[in-house]
């Protein structure tokens, strides 16, 4: 199984989490495909990458009120849903707006599936596109989105794959997870594991779980405890 990795980047993170803001109290976290750490404070207008190498950076989020979630797009891209304007952001890779799209509802978390930006509408519990399409009803206010490799993921209270035009395939009835590597890491009863595979760690007490894209580098965090770097 794995075993936390202690190094003076994730000293650098927990200090960073634990010191900047209250443990748990951010709105999203996300491994980008160099093994970096986002964090979306739930309070305020800034973003934190925390490198591999170097110091963390700190940026300000022009024309953000309520941070309701992030995605990093793999190109250097950086979108954030408004839940108080109902806007999603497009910055660009200096951290500068390129885009903004209105969308209905209050958005959540998101995710970008080639063109089209799913987020989670957290008023009406839906995933939608920007289209209007529905992707999933019943959905929990703080569900995630993921998508990598062509496969989307929706996590929260269980955890379901999802595909425009077909209905969502339920991987796990509770928990949440994530993708990782192209496999699906379940979280649920303590348990970090491969969905149908192995255990990777046991005695989790964190409520989300993060992975960069090639599934190097996870990140266990959420709830009272401190996050947790696995790689």
């Amino acid at each position: 199984m794995w075993s936390p990795a202690v190094s003076p980047w994730s000293v650098s993170l927990l200090f960073l989490l634990l010191h900047v803001f209250p443990a748990g109290d951010y709105t999203d976290l996300e491994v980008s495909s160099d093994g970096a750490v986002w964090v979306l404070p739930r309070v305020g207008s800034e973003l934190f990458r925390i490198p591999k190498d170097g110091a963390p950076e700190r940026f300000f989020l022009q024309g953000i009120s309520r941070p309701g979630g992030l995605f990093l797009d793999g190109t250097g891209g950086v979108l954030i849903s408004d839940a108080a304007m109902g806007t999603v952001t497009l910055f660009d890779r200096f951290m500068e707006p390129a885009a903004v799209i209105a969308v209905p509802g209050v958005p959540g978390d998101l995710a970008l599936s080639g063109l089209s930006l799913w987020y989670v509408d957290v008023e009406r519990g839906l995933v939608r596109d920007t289209r209007g399409l529905v992707l999933a009803r019943d959905v929990p206010s703080g569900a995630a989105l993921h998508f990598q490799r062509g496969t989307g993921l929706l996590a929260g209270r269980g955890v379901m794959s999802l595909s425009e035009g077909s209905e969502p395939v339920v991987l796990s009835e509770d928990g949440t997870g994530c993708l990782s590597g192209g496999a699906v890491l379940l979280l649920r009863d303590s348990v970090l594991c491969r969905a149908g595979g192995d255990t990777l760690a046991a005695g989790v007490v964190h409520t989300r779980v993060s992975s960069s894209p090639d599934g190097g580098t996870v990140v266990l965090w959420g709830g009272p405890a401190p996050p947790v770097v696995l790689d």
